[in-house]
């Protein structure tokens, strides 16, 4: 089996399982999943609880991918080259930090500012757990749909994570 047959049954399996109670906006029959070839997975939702043209992707990360907040927030203080190449400016608002089971959850607020002047904001953060971490980015027309979205799904993924290697 190829491996991008194999992360798309993951994700089949990963979206098939029950959405726990108190998951906020994330419900799994909304949201449509793909993964890429370099292991992040990306969800899409059209419907109106999460607002049209939101997404929500993540990436699995190995275990302990961040010691602590400084470490975090030293990260994002150095955004991707990408980002400058086109044209693109990034604001990262404060790191907040907070525990959802068995994961630290480090989260911030980025404003992408787009060559044309459209803003882009959305949380992301990281879900740092003793077998694997998670790397999560929300967007959405409406910012506070991006948090919804990204605290959901965030919520579920703490409380459902994929097995190492993004198998469940």
């Amino acid at each position: 089996m190829s491996s991008t047959l194999a992360r798309t049954i993951s994700l089949a399996a990963l979206l098939a399982l029950a959405v726990p109670a108190g998951a906020h906006a994330f419900d799994r029959d909304q949201w449509r999943g793909s993964t890429s070839d370099d292991g992040g997975w990306r969800l899409d939702c059209d419907a109106p609880a999460c607002v049209p043209g939101s997404l929500v992707t993540f990436t699995v990360k190995p275990p302990h991918a961040v010691a602590d907040l400084a470490t975090y927030e030293a990260t994002l203080a150095h955004p991707a080259p990408e980002f400058a190449r086109r044209g693109i400016t990034v604001a990262t608002g404060p790191v907040r930090r907070s525990v959802i089971g068995r994961f630290v959850l480090y989260r911030a607020t980025r404003t992408l500012t787009l060559p044309d002047g459209r803003r882009q904001i959305g949380p992301m953060g990281v879900l740092v757990g003793d077998d694997l971490s998670l790397s999560l980015f929300s967007l959405s027309p409406d910012p506070a749909a991006a948090e919804r979205n990204f605290t959901g799904v965030a919520t579920w993924l703490a409380r459902h994570p994929p097995k190492p290697g993004g198998q469940r």
